[in-house]
């Protein structure tokens, strides 16, 4: 009897840290151009969870702008309403677009534009893995 509980305390340990673990990739960030004056713009990435838990994303933040709000767009007798997002849940393998027409980061009160070929940061909060940090490239108005 001592063997099988020993071997099952060793198949155990040998598990280790069997959990699944919460990750995610994110890419294609971009952001169009704004001109002087606007004082707001959106961002658009894509955030697939790579990991094996379900991952919450629940803000973001950049240095660009007063506040980025998680942003939906409803279409309601043919006229785009937009609304915050309070999270978003994604399960393992799940993948989220932001962009156009759709759910997006709203960048509010920008503390100047955004020029075309520049880049800036992006800090994407969750719930349950540490925050993330992405490049955006902004890009001309029109080209996208």
């Amino acid at each position: 009897m001592k063997k099988i509980i020993l071997l099952a305390a060793a198949g155990l340990a040998a598990c280790g840290g069997s959990e699944p673990e919460a990750r995610v990739a994110i890419g294609d960030g971009w952001a169009r151009a704004t001109t002087d004056g606007q004082p707001m713009g959106a961002a658009y990435l894509t955030i697939t969870n790579t990991g094996g838990v379900p991952v919450t994303l629940t803000g973001a933040s950049s240095p660009v702008a007063a506040g980025v709000g998680l942003h939906g767009t409803n279409y309601d007798d043919g006229i785009a309403r937009m609304r915050p997002i309070p999270q978003i849940v994604l399960e393992p393998g799940e993948q989220h677009a932001f962009a156009p027409g759709s759910d997006h980061l709203m960048l509010e009160g920008l503390s100047a534009p955004l020029k075309t070929g520049s880049t800036f940061p992006i800090t994407l909060d969750f719930e349950t893995i540490p925050d993330q940090t992405v490049e955006i490239a902004v890009i001309d108005a029109g080209s996208r």
